[in-house]
This record gives C-alpha cells, structure tokens and sequence, in this order.
C-alpha cells in the first residue's frame, strides 16, 4: 500500500513539472519569459539556469 502512494506522489509531481514547463513555453512564445510574473522585473540569469520554469523574481520567490 505504501508503494501506492509513493507512485501517485511522484505522477502529481510529474505532472506539476509538466504544467509549470509548459507554462514557460507559453511564456516563451509571448515573449515574456524571465519575466517575474508577480511584479513583471527580470528573473535573474542565475535563477534561471537553475530553473527554467521558475516563475518569480529574488523579490516576490513565489515559487
């Protein structure tokens, strides 16, 4: 029973994953991509590289 639940936290975290690089896809092509999305200033380069699907700047870390 204990493998079950192991297996479905890691889909529902696969499928977060999923959900936030597809939302920086679409950032992407709407040219807002390193972007915070909660006070609209630049994501730093360093934040980025370490994720690319990362959606706040420093300031606002609402991810």
């Amino acid at each position: 029973m204990g493998e079950t639940h192991t297996i479905g936290a890691t889909s529902i975290d696969r499928d977060h994953e999923l959900q936030r690089v597809e939302a920086a896809l679409k950032r992407l092509e709407h040219g807002k991509f390193g972007h915070c999305l909660y006070c609209g200033d630049r994501i730093d380069l360093e934040r980025l590289q370490h994720d690319p699907a990362i959606e706040s700047c420093d300031t606002c870390e609402e991810d």
